[in-house]
């Protein structure tokens, strides 16, 4: 029972820092560090309650391992050119961990899909300016000042929600290897 609890606090300590993310990149175009560093540590200590429950073998984890490095990769790659923010690489790298090459494609591809709606929604709100009133340094306020920014924190949340559901996380018979 102790390993499903700490198995359901991992997973959801990442999803809900995913959220948090999310929010503070709605509200100011910043996805703090400390909660990306809670998602990447979430997982760590979820590959230790797997272990530990003998719901999978060490090599399991080499996937998720590997998928991290390589979206780390990438995504630094897309931030040294510019075309993606440094908080977004970073959480994007820290969610790939937990997906691993097996839901790694359903994580990019909801990430995307929502990115590519937040974006079209991005510039309708730059060239209507429909909203009278908005919070300083708000997202919906830089638009309308002009400037072309997409908070893509709330993206790689959506995407990482798919993907815990496509990987099986909540899946009864997963929850189910860790009643000891």
């Amino acid at each position: 029972m102790l390993f499903l609890v700490l198995y359901l606090f991992c997973l959801f300590t990442a999803l809900g820092m995913g959220l948090y993310c999310a929010w503070t990149d709605l509200r100011g175009m910043i996805i703090p560090n400390s909660a990306v560093l809670a998602v990447a540590g979430a997982f760590a200590v979820f590959a230790l309650v797997n272990l530990m429950a003998g719901a999978a073998a060490p090599d399991v984890f080499y996937g998720h391992i590997g998928a991290g490095l390589l979206m780390f990769i990438v995504t630094f790659i897309l931030f040294s050119l510019g075309m993606f923010g440094g908080g977004d690489a970073k959480l994007v790298s820290a969610f790939s961990l937990w997906t691993g090459f097996s839901a790694l494609a359903y994580f990019l591809f909801w990430m995307t899909l929502a990115g590519a709606l937040l974006g079209v929604f991005a510039l309708c709100v730059k060239k209507a300016k429909p909203f009278k009133t908005m919070r300083e340094g708000s997202w919906i306020a830089r638009l309308q000042a002009g400037e072309s920014a997409v908070p893509y924190g709330v993206a790689i949340t959506t995407g990482a929600f798919v993907a815990f559901y496509m990987a099986g996380y909540f899946a009864p018979e997963q929850l189910s290897l860790f009643l000891m």
